[in-house]
């Protein structure tokens, strides 16, 4: 069984001096056939069909595929020969889809120890002949053309230092186009023959709800006093202690090994989220008060479950690893056991905040002793991670995988979700740095900048390099920065960054005049089109905010700043739709616009911040305004921003309107906290909850002072990431004014918020593409309103108020006080 670092051999060069090359073609005739014998893998007649493809791309000649030689052309064969060349070139010896390329005379051989490993030697001896796939679809295909196609006389023995290279993310990038590209640029797939190609979120399979749920409450989570039948097959555990789930799990993988022979792995990988078991026998295995990146640590009791697997396998499957994955609460290493060495652990860790040096060493401490923890070790990335502005780190990210080579890593994993326009060199990048980590990563970015841009390369390496500059910035490390706050994104920005940015675009419009570069900077540039009008919106919306405050009674100075705000909205809207109809762009947006909407919600709600704000500032200018006016900065907005004029001019109107939030002031001194999981509903403002995230050092309260004019409040003090959460009856199409006052001192780094969000009438969260969270401004010393017109969307019952803050000091402090849900009536368009 291999322990702590398993080696890789890296690639070997012998030339023979005294043999001729292969011709391929010459002159533009074909002078070979590919022999494919009867009844090979799909992936070597697939082989074929790549190598007759691009040898006629090149010359214009066809290639013959045969079953068998025939004289008078020279000999290509996809796969050993015979037995005896398989036994010299030792191919059995190979790493899995490595592959050995002989050239000598009229025979050129291309063969893996698998058929995958035969698929790479074509794509290998393509790129060698000058092919390049930068990116997806032919937009980013480079193929030379000559009459002569030549295969020098060697030896090659290639062979990639991690053989498990996986991206996550790419099929659904450019639909149809993402896999052929992973594919040739030989990245693995998900098949189970890859060796240590699975070991994440598996649990659920384990302990199934359909299967368990009525016979065995007992093997799901207690929580809060009673066992918890998850819905879904995330944010729960199972009880990892009860021994029958461990004998489930043992079940489980003698099952998948029967099914799967050739598989060397079986996950157990923890479900993705938290929701622990509380049950005394699992928290008897926890450390008290231990944390790690402010998350307590679960790490003893779950790889206790993983070693009673592991140690149940070892005998019947020796060769087999039990694999998991070290993400979330079980990061770090165990502290009171030793791993068995079948044990096969994959690290989770973002290296796009190794800018800073403290987070880094304490990332590259952690995988080190994972290298000494488990039998075998590998890691999971995240790159782009879908953030709506350009994340572009490629040195970083060349020197992380030239340090887990050094580690001994077997698989690389890397949740990309490419969006190809800024991530295509660093993705190209990684595709050929998973196979050889020691290349200079310089040289394969000026391959990319020179092969796909020609003329226009020197501008366009500085525009990427400007993203790269951005990315990288000083600040302090941290988890996910950016993932779920465009604001964070955002923040990395300068306006003289944008200015640069413009001006290298524009340079390399000028340059590359011709096909194909001139396509490619168009595709680049179609891009950045929405990382600008992004930028720009942003920014006026923040002069908006600072000229209400700061510009009062002056309503030619307020009018334009808000009438510039509201027509760079509209184009932002513009391009975003031009760019969801994009067919090479749309991929990666389409699935965070559709599908992790909420990881845009403090972007919106900034947004709508600002808009509020700049409604508000515009009705208290009424009286120096025409009616005339105000319809034409409507008009400037859009239907959206026209609608949230009507409905804030109905709620001033109708200042008798009911408030149909729960306990609104604070001040009622009785009533029921509605209940979630996670939930705090203790020592709570009477009909409010509260939620923090795990391990928050903050503290929620309820004061009897300190509110707008004395009053009863809601407070929160030095928290991560905590809210208030009250909840309201509501019908699909319905339309609400939510709103709440706060009051927020300190730092101003500190965030307070109000977000809304919706669950189904019986409980459950839906429909989070439409939650809103509207942010204030921290450390600002008086009281600020915040709010949002929202409306109930297909799925909803409830409507949940959820005044909350993020990223406090210890000594900061937000207050809220009149939270407000007033439904409008119809308003008419």
């Amino acid at each position: 069984m291999l322990k702590h670092v398993i080696s890789w051999t890296s690639t070997l060069l012998v030339a023979c001096q005294c043999a001729a090359a292969v011709d391929l073609v010459r002159n533009g005739k074909g002078g070979a056939q590919i022999v494919v014998p009867a009844g090979a893998a799909a992936e070597v007649a697939l082989a074929a069909e790549e190598l007759v493809l691009y040898v006629r791309k090149m010359s214009g000649a066809t290639l013959p595929v045969v079953s068998g030689p025939t004289s008078g052309l020279a000999v290509v064969h996809l796969g050993a020969p015979d037995d005896g060349w398989a036994d010299g070139a030792e191919l059995d010896a190979l790493i899995f889809d490595g592959f050995v390329v002989e050239a000598t005379d009229a025979r050129l051989v291309l063969a893996g120890n698998v058929p995958a490993g035969t698929l790479n030697a074509v794509y290998w001896l393509l790129e060698e002949l000058g092919v390049r796939w930068f990116i997806p679809t032919e937009l980013g295909e480079g193929v030379p053309k000559m009459s002569t196609v030549s295969v020098p006389s060697t030896t090659r023995r290639v062979e990639p230092c991690f053989p498990c290279r996986r991206n996550h993310g790419i099929n659904r990038s450019i639909r149809g186009a993402g896999a052929i590209w992973r594919r040739r640029i030989r990245i693995t797939d998900h098949a189970v023959t890859v060796p240590f190609n699975r070991y994440s979120h598996n649990l659920a399979n384990i302990v199934r709800v359909a299967e368990h749920a009525e016979t065995h409450p007992e093997y799901f989570p207690l929580i809060r006093g009673k066992r918890h039948i998850p819905e879904r097959s995330y944010s729960w555990q199972p009880c990892t202690t009860n021994p029958d789930v461990v004998e489930l799990a043992i079940a489980a993988a003698h099952r998948w090994w029967k099914k799967h022979p050739d598989a060397n792995y079986f996950s157990v990988g923890m479900n993705d989220g938290r929701g622990w078991c509380e049950c005394a026998e699992c928290t008897a295995l926890d450390i008290p008060g231990y944390t790690f990146r402010r998350r307590p640590v679960k790490s003893e009791r779950y790889f206790a479950f993983v070693k009673q697997v592991a140690e149940a396998v070892r005998e019947s499957h020796p060769e087999k690893y039990i694999s998991c994955i070290a993400y979330s609460s079980v990061e770090p290493v165990p502290r009171n056991m030793t791993l068995p060495d079948n044990v096969f652990a994959v690290i989770t860790q973002d290296v796009g905040a190794w800018h800073d040096p403290e987070y880094r060493t304490e990332d590259q401490r952690l995988a080190q002793a994972w290298t000494e923890a488990a039998g075998a070790f590998g890691v999971y990335n995240y790159t782009s991670e879908m953030w709506l502005l350009p994340r572009v780190y490629p040195h970083m990210m060349a020197e992380s995988l030239r340090f887990y080579d050094r580690l001994g890593a077997v698989a690389i994993t890397n949740e990309a979700w490419p969006t190809w326009w800024y991530a295509g060199p660093m993705m190209y990048l990684r595709a050929k740095l998973m196979w050889d980590p020691r290349q200079d990563p310089d040289a394969v970015l000026d391959d990319f900048y020179g092969g796909f841009f020609g003329p226009a390369r020197g501008p366009m390496k500085r525009l990427y390099d400007r993203f790269e500059a951005c990315t990288m910035k000083e600040r302090k490390g941290k988890w996910f920065y950016g993932i779920s706050s465009v604001p964070d994104q955002i923040a990395l920005w300068t306006p003289a960054d944008l200015d640069a940015c413009v001006a290298d675009l524009a340079a390399a419009g000028r340059l590359a005049t011709q096909a194909p570069y001139q396509a490619r900077v168009d595709f680049v540039a179609r891009g950045f089109a929405l990382t600008d009008a992004i930028l720009r919106e942003y920014w006026q919306g923040e002069r908006v905010r600072e000229a209400v405050v700061k510009q009062r009674g002056k309503a030619d100075v307020l009018v334009d700043e808000i009438e510039t705000f509201f027509q760079l909205t509209v184009r932002r809207e513009e391009i975003m739709a031009k760019v969801m109809q994009d067919e090479l762009l749309s991929g990666i947006y389409e699935r965070l616009v559709n599908e992790r909407a909420g990881r845009l919600g403090s972007w919106q709600g900034d947004l709508e911040s600002a808009l509020g704000a700049g409604v508000g500032a515009l009705l208290a200018l009424g009286h120096q305004m025409s009616a005339e006016r105000l319809d034409e900065l409507a008009a400037a907005g859009g239907d959206r921003i026209a609608k949230q004029l009507r409905a804030v001019v109905w709620v001033r109107e109708n200042p008798t309107a009911p408030n149909l939030c729960p306990n609104p002031g604070f001040e009622e001194t009785a009533g029921e906290a509605p209940e979630g999981v996670d939930w705090i509903t203790a020592g709570t403002p009477p009909k409010w909850s509260t939620w923090s995230i795990a391990a928050d050092p903050g503290r929620l309260s309820w004061e009897r002072s300190g509110g707008r004019g004395d009053s009863h409040c809601a407070m929160i003090r030095g928290a991560q990431l905590s809210t208030f959460i009250a909840t309201f009856p509501v019908t699909p199409g319905e339309c609400y004014h939510v709103s709440v006052w706060v009051r927020s001192t300190g730092s101003e780094a500190q965030i307070p918020k109000l977000a809304v969000k919706w669950q189904k009438a019986e409980g459950g969260w839906v429909c989070p593409e439409e939650n809103v969270d509207v942010s204030g401004s921290g450390g600002a010393g008086d009281w600020q309103p915040l709010s949002s017109v929202v409306e109930v969307p297909e799925g909803a019952g409830q409507l949940l108020i959820m005044p909350r803050v993020r990223d406090q000091q210890p000594d900061d402090v937000v207050r809220f006080d009149d939270a407000s849900i007033v439904r409008l009536p119809d308003l008419g368009e």
